[in-house]
């Protein structure tokens, strides 16, 4: 029982158990659609040209497009901007920083518009939120936060009724996925989450971001938690020159 109190004060097991928690709810609301006109796909890990992978959490294949979901189980106050880097969590225990999750989703729906070959215009994007948080901050519709109203995640989908996809199409998208798709195996989760944390300088204890930090008797630089000091989780610093050489490596390696 000790060892267990422990990883859950780590933070690891909790956002675990969180994100769980999380897709159980966004499954029963899924649950509600018309079988008839949405299929839908859950978990969908992908290979990326660069050697990397990333991880959907829904898709939804309609006649009326795609929809492309990705859920937050987060409690608080939210504060984001649509087109800002970072979005902000308040909640009793502090404040804390994590990536757009916008930006997050429209790089899920490009990395599936390349492998599909299909033009931006055939996808949904859809942020839910879960957990007990509330928006603070004027967004577009279709980043929702389910647990205040979950009416607006089917009054979203109703709201798309251009007829986009036929059958011919439909059975092709399905079978591109299948072939393409990697299987959701532990070996293969842990890459994919070694590889999100390498990406996104992730704490590699509680997964929260890190920020700069400075040894005061040596002046050396270090990336700390930004929930010390209920998480001393660190990473060491890489320059701003660097990380800029870093990623125009990793871009350049992604277009090839």
């Amino acid at each position: 029982m000790p060892d267990l109190l422990l990883s859950l004060d780590d933070g690891f097991l909790l956002n675990n158990i969180k994100g769980d928690i999380g897709e159980i709810t966004v499954h029963h609301l899924l649950s509600y659609l018309n079988k008839d006109c949405y299929f839908c796909i859950n978990n969908l890990l992908l290979p990326l040209k660069n050697g990397g992978t990333t991880q959907i959490d829904h898709v939804i294949l309609s006649p009326y497009g795609i929809f492309v979901i990705e859920t937050k189980n987060y409690q608080g106050f939210i504060f984001g901007g649509e087109h800002a880097n970072q979005w902000t969590q308040k909640t009793y225990r502090g404040t804390y920083q994590f990536y757009n999750p916008i930006k997050q989703n429209n790089h899920h729906i490009r990395t599936l518009a390349n492998l599909l070959s299909l033009e931006l215009r055939y996808f949904h994007s859809m942020i839910l939120f879960i957990g007990e948080c509330e928006i603070k901050t004027t967004l577009p519709n279709y980043v929702i936060d389910c647990c205040l109203n979950t009416d607006k995640f089917f009054e979203y989908i109703d709201s798309k009724k251009e007829f986009m996809i036929n059958q011919e199409l439909f059975k092709k998208i399905l079978q591109t996925i299948s072939n393409h798709r990697i299987k959701n195996t532990t070996e293969n989760q842990n890459k994919h989450q070694e590889y999100v944390k390498h990406l996104q300088n992730l704490c590699p204890k509680c997964q929260s971001t890190m920020v700069k930090r400075i040894v005061k008797n040596t002046g050396k630089k270090f990336l700390g938690c930004s929930r010390f000091p209920y998480c001393r989780g660190t990473r060491q610093f890489i320059d701003k020159e660097t990380q800029n050489q870093q990623e125009l490596s990793n871009l350049i390696k992604y277009l090839l």
